[in-house]
């Protein structure tokens, strides 16, 4: 069977290194400016985290995932220049853009926050009965 063109063995593995390297990066980055310490959630003393593999309650204090906020960007106005004939890559670029300047600046509130757990974590509420 032979391999397609694009695909070369030898290099593989270090295309893929690099990808992860720049995944790595882009993660780092955007996460120093938009995120803190404040953002990990932790176990309390209510056993409602678990782990996956092994259905032990996690300890209080341990990190279970992170506070991720949930923006409305729909406000911002972006104006439009009727006479603007470049590329619709370079005007999402432009928004994004001003999208995370807003970001940065704490110009927005989020709309809601959403609690992304650990992938080896798992939520059960221990809800009592009245």
């Amino acid at each position: 069977m032979n391999k397609p063109p694009f695909f070369n063995h030898n290099n593989s593995k270090k295309n893929n290194n690099m990808s992860q390297e720049k995944k790595f990066e882009t993660f780092e980055e955007i996460s120093s400016e938009l995120m803190s310490s404040g953002d990990v959630v932790c176990a309390s003393d209510e056993q409602e985290f678990f782990y996956k593999d092994t259905d032990e309650s996690v300890p209080c204090g341990e990190p279970v995932g992170i506070d991720l906020p949930v923006y409305d960007f729909d406000f911002l106005k972006y104006e439009i220049d009727e006479d603007d004939n470049s590329r619709d890559a370079n005007k999402f670029s432009y928004n994004a853009s001003q999208e995370y300047e807003a970001l940065i600046n704490d110009w927005i509130v989020p709309k809601e926050v959403k609690l992304i757990l650990f992938k080896n974590i798992y939520w059960r509420p221990n809800y009592e009965e009245e």
